[in-house]
């Protein structure tokens, strides 16, 4: 309940529109019935308060308990329309997935996967533009945009080689990605079997090595006669490859490997 008439109180300041929201959830309290009015009234006056402000206060929404239920609270006041429309827009569907992924990340999740599971349905294009929008920090709106590009793949790790799979699990926030196919198996919007073995070769290539120490380098590939170029840059790629999968790990075989691959 606002302290006095809720419209005087939102009209003081419109972040209290958002505000009111938070707190409900976070202290799981319900919204009497004149501020709700209250705020679908005004709903559309967040937009004159800056950016910054709003993307701060959706950051706290996004990882505060109570979060699928703040979703559903934006939905039915007006808000998300205001802030997000392209979210809005998206069938009802859409916004039950969101929330209850929201509700099954850790406690608190980071911004990176609370944002991913909001935006998820949108596309990693979409994300990167409400992000930006919303003045997120470049490298927040390249995680999320890279977890959500990157989740096909992980769902399908098993058919990958062994090279292909320590590269895609040994990027920064690797356990984010994880999370969220993980909560999304559990609403059956990824395949389980798939997120309980991604989870099963993550550990087991974390205990392998994911960065293990190339025999060879860019100064040995001169030394033997390579100038710098496409060819250079592949041999060094190749040869990584054969690291991670095991097959190269001395520095005579890493020659060898070397001789022979140009010989082709």
């Amino acid at each position: 309940r606002a302290v006095g008439d809720p419209a005087v109180r939102f009209h003081e300041d419109k972040l209290r529109l958002l505000r009111a929201i938070r707190f409900a959830c976070a202290l799981n309290f319900d919204i009497d019935d004149e501020t709700l009015e209250a705020i679908k009234r005004m709903s559309a006056q967040i937009t004159v308060c800056s950016k910054e402000r709003i993307r701060d206060e959706f950051n706290k929404l996004l990882t505060n308990i109570g979060r699928g239920r703040a979703l559903r609270l934006l939905l039915d006041t007006g808000l998300l329309s205001a802030v997000i429309p392209e979210l809005a827009a998206l069938p009802g569907e859409s916004h039950a997935r969101a929330g209850a992924c929201l509700d099954l990340l850790g406690n608190p999740p980071t911004l990176t996967v609370a944002w991913a599971a909001l935006l998820f349905d949108l596309g990693a294009a979409k994300a990167e533009e409400i992000l930006t929008r919303l003045r997120g920090a470049n490298d927040l709106i390249a995680r999320v945009a890279g977890l959500i590009a990157d989740a096909p793949r992980l769902a399908a790790l098993e058919a990958m080689g062994v090279a292909e799979q320590k590269r895609l699990l040994r990027k920064d926030g690797i356990e984010d990605d994880l999370e969220l196919l993980r909560a999304r198996a559990v609403l059956g919007a990824a395949d389980a079997s798939a997120a309980k073995r991604a989870q099963q070769i993550h550990a087991k290539r974390k205990a392998e090595g994911m960065w293990p120490k190339a025999p060879l380098n860019g100064h040995d590939l001169t030394a033997m006669g390579i100038p710098p170029g496409p060819v250079f840059k592949e041999l060094l790629t190749a040869l990584e490859d054969e690291v991670l999968e095991g097959r190269c790990l001395t520095k005579e075989e890493a020659i060898q490997f070397v001789e022979k691959r140009r010989a082709k």
